[in-house]
């Protein structure tokens, strides 16, 4: 909560930090679909490959 406090709280600075919010958001989104997808193609990968240690029987 502090880190509010910090932000200047006049009206016009108020307006424009609550209209970055939905890019923020959506930047956000967007990093974490990244982060996602590229964990799944390198598992899928790695899985493909067999670039994994396997047991031995």
């Amino acid at each position: 909560m502090a880190a509010l406090a910090a932000l200047p709280s006049t009206s016009w600075t108020r307006d424009s930090h609550v209209s970055a919010l939905p890019g923020l958001v959506m930047a956000a989104i967007l990093l974490l679909i990244i982060l996602v997808v590229s964990l799944i193609l390198t598992w899928w990968a790695i899985r493909r490959d067999g670039a994994l240690a396997k047991r031995s029987q």
